[in-house]
C-alpha cells in the first residue's frame, strides 16, 4: 500500500492496471488514459499487463492550475460523492507527453523545464477538454476551490459593489481580497466590473431596453454616472450601444 505524499498525475502510455483506492472502490486504467491521485490517498497498484506510466507531481491548486483559475465548474461536481475518474488521453496531451518522455529520456534533468512542462499541461487540460472531464480528473484541487467560488458566483449579481460582497462573506476585507485574487487572478473589483459591463451589455441589447430602467437596476444614482460608466467600460453612451445592438 503506498500512501501519496503529494497529488500524482498518471498518464498510463501502456498497459493496463487496477488501481484499489482507499480500500473504499477500486478503478480500471489503460493505456491513453490518465488519473488524479490525490495526495494522503492509500492505493495498491495491480498491474494487469506490463504498464508504462508518466507521473506529474505538484502540491497544490493554485500554485499550478492559475490557467483555470476565474471559471465557475461548481455545477459540475459529482453528485455521487468522489472516485478516481480516468480521463482519455486526448491526440495534443499524447503529443505533449511524447515530447516530454523524449526529453526525459535524453537525461535533461531541469526544474525550470519541468515546471514550464506542468503550466503547459493545465493550458492543455483548460483548451481541450470539457468543464465536467476537468472537474471529474482535478475535483480533489478544484473543489477547495468551490465553497468561496460558489459564494461569490451566487451572490454578485445581488449586490452593487465589492463592499457589499464582502459584507456577506463573513470575511475581513484584507482577507477577502487575497482570497480573491487568489481564486479568480484578478482584483474582486476589476471581475465585478467585468461582471457588470457584461450583464449591462446584455440588458441594453434586450429589444425595446429601457436605459432608465437598467440604469437603476444597476445601482446608478443619475444618468450621467451610467454615462460615464458605459463610456469607459464598454466602449460608448448607453443611447448608442442600444442602438448598435438592435
Amino acid at each position: 500500500m503506498d500512501n501519496q505524499l503529494t497529488n500524482n498525475l498518471n498518464f498510463v502510455t501502456k498497459g493496463k492496471a487496477i488501481i484499489h483506492y482507499n480500500q473504499t472502490f477500486t478503478i480500471d486504467i489503460a493505456a491513453e488514459e490518465m488519473v488524479l491521485i490525490p495526495e494522503g490517498s492509500d492505493i495498491v497498484v495491480e498491474m494487469l499487463e506490463p504498464t508504462s506510466v508518466v507521473l506529474m507531481r505538484f502540491d497544490t491548486y493554485t500554485s499550478t492550475c492559475r490557467q483555470l483559475n476565474g471559471e465557475d465548474y461548481s455545477e459540475y461536481v459529482p453528485h455521487d460523492g468522489y472516485k478516481l475518474y480516468p480521463t482519455p488521453i486526448l491526440a495534443p496531451l499524447q503529443q505533449f507527453l511524447n515530447l516530454l518522455i523524449e526529453v526525459m529520456t535524453k537525461g535533461i534533468d531541469c526544474i525550470h523545464y519541468h515546471d514550464c512542462k506542468r503550466k503547459e499541461f493545465f493550458f492543455y487540460l483548460k483548451g481541450y477538454y470539457s468543464k465536467e472531464q476537468i472537474v471529474k480528473l482535478m475535483y480533489p484541487l478544484l473543489s477547495k476551490e468551490f465553497k468561496f467560488k460558489d459564494f461569490v458566483y451566487k451572490n454578485y449579481h445581488h449586490v452593487n459593489n465589492v463592499i457589499d460582497l464582502i459584507k456577506l462573506s463573513d470575511m475581513g476585507r484584507s482577507q477577502f481580497f487575497e482570497r480573491f485574487k487568489e481564486e479568480f487572478g484578478v482584483t474582486a473589483k476589476q471581475w465585478m466590473i467585468r461582471k457588470k459591463s457584461e450583464a449591462i451589455l446584455l440588458r441594453l441589447s434586450e429589444p425595446e431596453a429601457s436605459i432608465k430602467e437598467i440604469m437603476f437596476d444597476f445601482g446608478f444614482n443619475s444618468a450621467s454616472q451610467f454615462n460615464r460608466f458605459c463610456k469607459q467600460y464598454l466602449g460608448d453612451n448607453p443611447s448608442s450601444l442600444v442602438h448598435k445592438n438592435s
